[in-house]
C-alpha cells in the first residue's frame, strides 16, 4: 500500500490509499469498499488481539463475555450470551467455563428454568474488565487519532447506512 497525503478544499488532510487490487477493480467500488473495511477491520482486530495477550494475558473473545455481560449487570442467559457474540453456544461454554475458573465469572440456575444458566461478572470480574475497557479505549482512540472528530462521525453515519442495508437483505444470506 503506498499513501499520499493531499489538501482538501477546507485545508483538512485527505489520504489516497492505494490497494493492491485497485486496477483490477476499477469499475468495482462496491468490492473495493467492502475490501477495505474488511482490511481496516483485520488490522485493527490483530492489534487488538496482540496487545490483550500482550499486557493482559487475555484474548478478545474473553474481552467481547465481560463486555456483554458488563452491560448486563443482573446477568444473561448463555443462549444470550451466545446470541450477543455471534457464536455458537459451544465456544460461549468453553469461553465461561475458563473465565469461571479464573473467577472472573459465575454461573447459576435460572430461577425459570433450572436446566438454563445465567452468567454474571463477580466483583474481581468487574475490577479486571475496567482496566480491560480502559487499555482497550486508548488503543482504539490511538488507531482513529489520524482521523479528526468530524471524519469519525461522518464515517459513523456512513457506516450506519450500511449496516442497515446489510440488514435489509438478510433474507438473501
Amino acid at each position: 500500500m503506498k499513501a499520499t497525503d493531499l489538501r482538501g478544499n477546507e485545508g483538512e488532510s485527505v489520504v489516497r490509499v492505494r490497494e493492491k487490487h485497485d486496477g483490477a477493480l476499477a469499475d468495482r467500488m462496491d468490492v473495493r469498499v467492502w475490501l477495505r473495511l474488511l482490511s481496516c477491520s483485520t488490522i485493527i482486530e490483530k492489534r487488538l488481539r496482540r496487545r490483550f495477550v500482550d499486557q493482559f494475558d487475555t484474548t478478545l473473545p474473553r474481552f467481547d463475555v465481560m463486555a456483554t455481560l458488563e452491560r448486563h449487570p443482573e446477568g444473561v442467559s448463555m443462549s444470550a450470551l451466545s446470541k450477543a457474540l455471534l457464536v455458537s453456544n459451544g465456544n460461549v461454554t468453553a469461553l465461561v467455563r475458563q473465565l469461571e475458573a479464573d473467577g472472573l465469572i459465575v454461573t447459576s440456575a435460572a430461577p425459570e428454568d433450572r436446566r438454563s444458566s445465567i452468567v454474571a461478572l463477580t466483583q474481581q470480574g468487574r475490577a479486571h474488565f475496567a482496566d480491560l475497557a480502559a487499555a482497550h479505549h486508548g488503543w482504539i482512540k490511538g488507531m482513529l487519532n489520524g482521523m479528526s472528530r468530524s471524519e469519525q462521525k461522518a464515517l459513523f453515519d456512513l457506516l450506519a447506512i450500511l449496516k442497515s442495508s446489510i440488514g435489509e437483505d438478510e433474507g438473501n444470506a
